[in-house]
């Protein structure tokens, strides 16, 4: 979606339901079936487990496969924390945090590390 940036997909799905996200996002889900049932459905849910591995890029397109505003407001906060702490060894990168909801951000404006751009989809159909 953007030129030189990796995604990361701590948080994967969403209930928007987008003309253009069946031929994108979720067909590329689709080849991960025996990985995750809930990916393959694009079900909004977490994977605590992918927490620990922020790509290498220096831009990173955080929850890139989803839709932050339907990731519960607690775990998003995990995936803030996990950039500030990674912010220590790599103050370089930039992290996108994208959604057409861009009202979710506001509970989080006071916890973002400045290396956060926080982006909006609009949909014009």
């Amino acid at each position: 979606m953007y030129a030189e940036v990796k995604t990361w997909n701590p948080f994967v799905g969403c209930r928007h339901d987008c003309i253009y996200c069946k031929p994108s996002f979720q067909a590329q889900l689709k080849r991960r079936k025996n990985a995750c049932l809930k990916c393959y459905n694009y079900v909004p849910h977490a994977h605590p487990e992918r927490l620990e591995k922020i790509p290498s890029a220096k831009t990173v397109f955080v929850c890139g496969d989803a839709d932050i505003t339907f990731c519960p407001p607690k775990f998003t906060r995990q995936i803030i924390d996990r950039i500030k702490e990674h912010n220590s060894r790599c103050p370089y990168k930039i992290y996108y945090f994208q959604s057409k909801n861009p009202k979710y951000f506001k509970e989080f404006l006071g916890e973002l590390p400045d290396n956060v751009i926080l982006l909006t989809t609009l949909e014009t159909n």
